[in-house]
């Protein structure tokens, strides 16, 4: 018998029931790798970390999905950590690591509460595929990349891939969105938020 969803009120800190509904849905986690299969930014993010990230050394992953980067950077001589809030894409992970004869290791966690990961433990935090862009609120966000530069060793890199604002203007309702957006920013509410689109 599987455990019913939480309630609203139960939901990790920057986490809505859409982002929760997506995360926990076990069809997407399997058709994922396909479904983004011929994406070019898969090269052109795995060759700027190659370039900023260099040596081996020990990586964490943000909102690490089905493993990609984890592999490639595992086969190329780093310890690695994954980090996502998707049971079903770190258990894909797992399987696909496993195929490929390298240790990968996985934490089931949301990314803004990341209290438990030792101070200076990492040469390199990715965050890739606009991951940050799913987490809700500011505030939240803000906490996302102060674990990221916390738990970096001194001269550590972080690398984070996100959309500008402009981007979400090429979308369905796009400029309306931004402007709505404007104004919530204007007036002091809580702004910058999109629902990321289902891959």
């Amino acid at each position: 018998m599987s455990k019913p969803p939480p309630a609203d009120w139960q939901l990790p800190p920057g986490v809505n029931r859409g982002l929760w509904d997506y995360l926990h849905d076990p069809g997407i986690a399997r058709g994922y790798d396909a479904s983004l299969a011929g994406t070019p930014l898969f090269a052109i993010d795995q060759g700027f970390i190659e370039q900023h990230c260099p040596q081996p050394g020990r990586l964490l992953d943000l909102g690490c999905g089905t493993g990609r980067l984890l592999l490639t950077m595992a086969q190329r001589g780093w310890w690695t950590l994954g980090v996502d809030l998707a049971p079903e894409m770190l258990r894909v992970a797992g399987d696909k690591a496993m195929s490929a004869g390298v240790v990968i290791h996985r934490l089931w966690a949301n990314i803004a509460e990341l209290d438990g990961l030792a101070d200076g433990s990492f040469d390199c935090v990715a965050c890739l595929f606009s991951t940050l862009g799913m987490v809700m609120g500011a505030a939240q966000r803000r906490r996302v990349a102060a674990h990221a530069f916390r738990v970096l060793q001194p001269g550590g890199r972080f690398i984070l891939h996100v959309h500008n604002r402009w981007f979400n203007a090429w979308g369905r309702n796009g400029l309306t969105g931004l402007l709505r957006d404007g104004l919530r920013a204007a007036t002091g509410s809580e702004s910058g938020n999109r629902v990321m689109p289902v891959h």
